[in-house]
């Protein structure tokens, strides 16, 4: 699942941001995925206007974390 989230972070960063750059953190401690953490360079993301205005992909990805 953790992979499917990913993959769904870098294709919309690379669809809507045009990222040149992404770098990808994942701490894990025993037994346990801690953070994943995505940074990139490209255009501005309003995070927030795209959660309330019901983003398709942030929907799929909220969906794919509450499986898991």
């Amino acid at each position: 699942m953790l992979y499917r989230i990913i993959q769904e972070m870098v294709n919309n960063t690379l669809k809507h941001c045009g990222a040149k750059h992404i770098e990808l953190q994942i701490s894990i401690e025993p037994g346990m995925l801690n953070t994943v953490r995505m940074q990139m360079m490209g255009k501005v993301f309003d995070f927030r206007q795209k959660i309330e205005s019901k983003s398709i992909g942030l929907q799929s990805i909220q969906s794919r974390i509450n499986l898991s």
